[in-house]
């Protein structure tokens, strides 16, 4: 009987230390590294804001050749068509943004969860999440200040444009205040 007991307790311990060995293999083993790897994913996401983002410049700039034809030969060499060619210029300026952000964004991510050693200036580095936020809602605020503009070039009169301006700038005051709040948290 005694031994046994000495058998059922050397099992037991064998047990034990089978699944103590199993839960450490298994932190430093292939359930970890699975489950980091799979930070890879974004390189999905990151592949597609790149095509996104050279799709829009590459469309923008087509677009200014096009806009230059179309303008030289409505308007010829007047000032209305100096105008007009202002104003197609600012809305191009506000698809050259889309595409800025849209390869921020692609950076940032990129930086975050694949390789945070990739060759970029110091003003785009990030570090954590709110990083990318804050470059990101910077460009937002420009690019509405661009929507604006657009809006006071091709305005006709009317008080539809203090709205609009109200708007956009309640909009930039929200965006700027979380901004500051969050970089308060970090210090």
């Amino acid at each position: 009987m005694a031994g046994e007991r000495e058998t059922a307790k050397a099992a037991s311990g064998t047990d034990d230390q089978q699944q103590q060995a199993f839960i450490q293999g298994t932190s430093q083993g292939v359930l970890p590294r699975l489950l980091g790897s799979t930070r890879l994913f974004i390189g999905i996401a990151v592949a597609g804001l790149i095509i996104a983002a050279v799709t829009t410049l590459v469309y923008g700039f087509l677009l200014v050749f096009r806009t230059i034809w179309h303008v030289v030969n409505e308007y010829g060499l007047e000032m209305d068509g100096a105008k007009a060619l202002s104003v197609e210029f600012v809305e191009l300026t506000d698809l050259f943004l889309v595409g800025t952000v849209l390869y921020i964004v692609a950076l940032g991510l990129y930086e975050l969860f694949v390789d945070a050693g990739i060759p970029v200036p110091a003003w785009l580095h990030v570090d954590n999440l709110d990083d990318l936020k804050s470059k990101l809602v910077g460009v937002i605020i420009v690019l509405l200040g661009v929507n604006f503009l657009v809006a006071v070039v091709d305005w006709e009169g009317g008080e539809d444009i203090i709205w609009f301006g109200g708007a956009i700038g309640l909009v930039i005051l929200a965006l700027s205040v979380s901004t500051y709040l969050t970089s308060l948290q970090k210090d």
